[in-house]
């Protein structure tokens, strides 16, 4: 039971209610999986009781047991650009980046399936794993879309390095600086858009986990990017008679500080003069480290469930090390032709 790839895992009966009346799910030959039941269906499906703890313990004991293997074996953020080129064949292709998000955070939502991380659960790397510094937009270009328009919450100060590696092969011209997503609507309205590649940044909870007064709500943040924002990028190519290949993903994951009055599972192992929270260049060996090494660069990478030091007051989630919450990200595919 450890990644049910061809399951759809729902919260209770509203979400089910949404699963079922939503006519872009596809529900033949997968298996559902229902949490919280309650009413009706408890008695219409067979059911097993556990200890959410015990389970998410469980689950982060295989994935640091078996990381290499998993890495060989799952869908990954090193297959998305491959798969985005191999699938993509109506008008517009669109591949929206989220800066921090993880697949537990979008648990019940229609078509999301987990995407592993592999390496480091950073910015840098999770961006540079999925678009493969460019290669998507150009493989795209050779394919027939020519046509390419960028969107980001970034600014070119800080981040020129990673930017132009993310959007690699897009020119000044077809770049956007965007504030807020209705900026992308109408900047596309202005656009012909058969035969283009849309690949839009959107901020998600990276900022947030390290630097924010008050806990960050974070459902209502899920709920904006796929309940609005999709929406509206939906309603925009159906109005328009558009047909498109719609992907979303994220760079990371988040593993969230625990509620008020719930057992904090962080456990602080305090190693020499570590500056970040969950992992170390180079190599450095013990049973708390998994050692990745890739493209001549090693990365000690922190098992679950040790950090660095203890979260600060206004540090309400890390990322950059191994754990079901960093290393898998949700990855969602909308075709309508």
């Amino acid at each position: 039971m450890l990644y049910l790839e061809n399951s759809i895992l729902v919260r209770g009966d509203v979400d089910l209610k949404g699963v079922l009346d939503d006519p872009l799910s596809r529900l033949h030959g997968r298996r559902m999986l229902i949490t919280e039941p309650a009413g009706h269906w408890k008695r219409l499906f067979p059911s097993v009781r556990f200890d959410p703890d015990w389970f998410n313990n469980r689950l982060n004991s295989s994935l640091c047991e078996r990381y290499f293997e998993l890495c060989e074996q799952m869908f990954t953020q090193l297959d998305v650009k491959n798969h985005i080129v191999s699938k993509s064949r109506a008008d517009v292709v669109v591949l929206v980046l989220v800066d921090g998000l993880s697949y537990y955070d979008c648990i019940g939502i229609p078509e999301v399936r987990p995407c592993l991380v592999p390496g480091p659960t950073t910015t840098p790397n999770g961006f540079r794993n999925i678009t493969q510094n460019g290669k998507i937009a150009l493989e795209l270009y050779a394919k027939g879309y020519q046509r390419r328009l960028g969107f980001s919450h970034w600014g070119r100060k800080g981040h020129d390095e990673l930017a132009n590696s993310i959007f690699y092969g897009f020119a000044p011209r077809d770049m956007h600086q965007i504030d807020e997503f209705d900026e992308v609507l109408q900047i596309l309205s202005h656009h012909e858009l058969d035969n283009c590649y849309i690949q839009i940044l959107l901020e998600g909870y990276d900022q947030l986990s390290h630097r924010y007064h008050g806990r960050p709500q974070v459902d209502t943040i899920v709920r904006q990017i796929f309940g609005v924002f999709l929406s509206k990028l939906i309603r925009e190519f159906n109005g328009r008679g558009l047909s498109y290949n719609l992907f979303l993903t994220s760079d990371h994951g988040i593993w969230w500080r625990p509620p008020v009055g719930t057992k904090s599972d962080f456990e602080v192992f305090n190693y020499g003069r570590a500056s970040r929270m969950r992992h170390l260049v180079g190599c450095h060996f013990g049973s708390r480290f998994i050692v990745w090494e890739r493209n001549g660069r090693s990365h000690s990478l922190l098992k679950y469930p040790f950090v660095f030091r203890k979260l600060r007051k206004n540090e309400w989630g890390v990322h950059g090390g191994v754990s079901i919450y960093e290393s898998f990200v949700p990855f969602l595919e909308i075709e309508v032709r």
